[in-house]
């Protein structure tokens, strides 16, 4: 058994007490240091939901305000307990909807991300990266997080290369950087063309200079409670790996459901390959599963089945690139008034005279 496992804990505090618990102790052992980082590592986590419930929505508020003073005093009096967090999520989408502070309020908070020298793990929660935000400074910097998660809903394919360069540059000792986003996006958002754009951009780097991520983890999420889950029924994830200093995708189901096993302990395994339905009868599969109002106007009018046989062959396809698609809305914008149109005939055929 190695003898570091058996020092006592005096003997530890007394160690930490000498070196300040800084990063020179790694210099005097990593295993000593692990295990200092152990005993005395703190995990800081911002507030996750917001409740639609007035009273409870203000307690939130009020919540999140208490969050912010408490960064802020850490912050103006040196605490030395910024020297002591090791894991940080730091849930920045409830400045979202909010457009005169979102900017300025996350890039105040970010900032405090290097002042935490033992930051291990760290999780962003983003929700939006918009043309002409200063992304190198939305996501703070650090030299010693080595497990980066940015959640992430709609951003553009310039945001997307933008923000590789800034984490490549921010986080250099970075091993693993997970990116979480809706299991079904709203666009312009973090599709399978933004992500291979994402890829290209870390792939086109100079390895000289800028060191990738040992591995690249795209999973979904949903919404449950208003927070962020990613434990979900289905597992659409896709993992990335360097080797020669180009990150290339595992093709194979098997590695998928290793790295769900690996690095999101607990899950279930069930990996779903959303590009493997091409040979369903797609119309007899989910007919059944549109709205009422919709198979009703497919019974009164027979040119409105054949549009919604091509939508549903559209809505697969922009599934499978992670896209969310509303058959509803498609037909509302293409024939405006006429699911009403359809839905009132329907009525008058069937009822009783």
């Amino acid at each position: 058994m190695d003898a570091f496992s058996q020092l006592p804990d005096e003997l530890i505090r007394r160690i930490l007490h000498a070196h300040g618990h800084s990063p020179t102790l790694r210099l005097v052992s990593k295993k000593l240091y692990r295990l200092c980082n152990k005993q005395c590592s703190i995990a800081v986590s911002s507030p996750k939901s917001i409740n639609s419930d007035i009273t409870q929505y203000t307690d939130h508020l009020n919540t999140l305000w208490s969050y912010a003073v408490f960064l802020e005093t850490l912050y103006l009096s040196s605490s030395p307990l910024l020297t002591r967090i090791t894991h940080l999520d730091l849930n920045l989408a409830h400045f979202t909807n909010n457009s005169d502070t979102r900017l300025p309020v996350c890039t105040r908070y970010a900032s405090y991300i290097p002042l935490m020298r033992v930051l291990y793990s760290l999780t962003l929660t983003l929700d939006i990266l918009s043309l002409g935000d200063d992304i190198g400074a939305l996501i703070g910097k650090s030299d010693s997080v080595e497990d980066l998660t940015v959640v992430l809903h709609r951003i553009t394919l310039h945001s997307a290369a933008n923000l590789a360069t800034a984490i490549a540059y921010n986080y250099p000792r970075l091993k693993v950087l997970r990116i979480h986003r809706p299991t079904l996006v709203t666009m312009p958002g973090f599709d399978r063309q933004t992500e291979h754009h994402f890829i290209a951009t870390f792939n086109a780097l100079d390895p000289d200079t800028l060191r990738k991520p040992n591995t690249i983890l795209f999973k979904n999420y949903d919404i449950e409670n208003n927070t962020v889950c990613t434990h979900t029924k289905l597992n659409y994830i896709h993992t990335y790996n360097r080797k020669k200093d180009v990150l290339t995708e595992s093709a194979s189901k098997q590695r998928r459901q290793y790295a769900l096993r690996k690095y999101y302990p607990g899950h279930s395994l069930h990996v779903d390959d959303v590009q493997s339905h091409g040979s369903l009868d797609i119309v007899a599969a989910e007919f059944d599963t549109l709205d009422t109002d919709i198979q009703n106007s497919c019974r009164v009018a027979p040119f409105v089945r054949d549009t919604v046989r091509v939508l549903l062959h559209e809505k697969q396809h922009q599934q499978s690139l992670y896209r969310r698609y509303s058959i509803r809305e498609r037909l509302e914008t293409l024939y405006p008034g006429l699911i009403a149109d359809c839905v009132h005939t329907y009525h008058l055929l069937t009822s009783e005279w």
